[in-house]
Formats: C-alpha cells, sequence, structure tokens
C-alpha cells in the first residue's frame, strides 16, 4: 500500500500504490521522520508541521493530500505546548495573574504564550493568536516600557502570514509615539 493506502483520483478513479506522484515522495520523505506514537518537541512539531503545510499548501490538486490533515493537526497541537499545555489552556490562569496584578508572572507566562502561538500558526498557515501579543503589549505599556512593546508588537507583525500583516499598526504606531514622546 502507498503512504496513504488508496487515493481517489481527480476524476473519480483510484490509483493504485505503486502510481506515486513527486508531491507524494515529498510528504513519504517527510513523514519518514514522524514517529506518530512518539511525542515531539514543540519545535521539532513546528518544523515538520511548516514544511508538511508548505507541501500541502503548494498542491494544485485541493483533495490529493486529505490524509496530511490529521497530522497536521496533531503537530499543531504539539507544537502549541506551554509546560505540557496547550497555550490556550493558560488564558484563566493569566487572567487570574492579571486580577492579583502580577505582572511579572503573567509576562513570562505571555511570552512562551506567544512562541507556542506563533510555532503553532506556521503548522496552521494562520497569523499567531494575538490575545496574547496584546496583552503583553499592555503590560509593557503600563510599566512604561516602550521598546518592548514595539519589540512584540513587531514580533507578531513578522510571524503573520502576508494577508494579516498590519493587524497591529495602529497599536505600534502609538507605541512608537510615546516612545518618541518620552525619549526627547
Amino acid at each position: 500500500m502507498g503512504l496513504f493506502g488508496r487515493r481517489k483520483e481527480r476524476h473519480g478513479g483510484e490509483r493504485k500504490s505503486g502510481q506515486v506522484r513527486v508531491e507524494d515522495d515529498r510528504v513519504a520523505a517527510l513523514l519518514a521522520t514522524y514517529d506518530p506514537n512518539t511525542e515531539l518537541s514543540p519545535d521539532d512539531a513546528a518544523e515538520l508541521g511548516a514544511k508538511i503545510r508548505a507541501v500541502y499548501d503548494s498542491n494544485p490538486d485541493g483533495g490529493a493530500f486529505d490524509g496530511l490533515y490529521p497530522v497536521l493537526r496533531r503537530l499543531e497541537q504539539e507544537s502549541g505546548l506551554v509546560r505540557g499545555r496547550h497555550y490556550t489552556e493558560w488564558v484563566p490562569t493569566l487572567d487570574e495573574l492579571r486580577s492579583s496584578r502580577d505582572d511579572d508572572g503573567a509576562l513570562a507566562l505571555l511570552l512562551e504564550c506567544i512562541d507556542a502561538a506563533e510555532r503553532a500558526a506556521r503548522v496552521a498557515g494562520m497569523e499567531p493568536a494575538p490575545g496574547y501579543t496584546k496583552r503583553a503589549a499592555v503590560i509593557y505599556r503600563r510599566r512604561k516600557d516602550y521598546a518592548s512593546e514595539i519589540q512584540v508588537l513587531e514580533r507578531w507583525e513578522a510571524a503573520a502570514p502576508p494577508r494579516y500583516k498590519g493587524a497591529m499598526k495602529e497599536r505600534l504606531a502609538a507605541a512608537r509615539k510615546l516612545q518618541e514622546k518620552h525619549q526627547g
């Protein structure tokens, strides 16, 4: 059998496992490095997922890689881990830290969540979840650390695919204005 068993041809026929396309070879080579029974580090999952996503997205024939979707979803989940939990599971903890005004604890966790959101976004082919970046920016602004606020916002912009660029434009402009005002 082939990598994903028998596949449907574009015109409805079945392709036997011996008929391999060039793209299938690229995917097979990538998946050969992936043991679904082994837990990957979040960085390794993101790296493999981003490579598979690139092959998946470059496929002009849409459905030929349907078997990759579950692999991509698993890699997206694994790449989004922070301290053994998916970054989205930390929102209640972040809310508690904000309520208790523990900016140091919140910022440390937020930066880990930003890393995880960026890794998962590379696998998903999407923008990183912006809420974590915005929360970090708020803390930096409250501290009047405009350089760090600008840095975290620019980091999000750099990680976002082209169609999402500019989402932080207004906040970034305001932070730059504040930085100039307090420097001069």
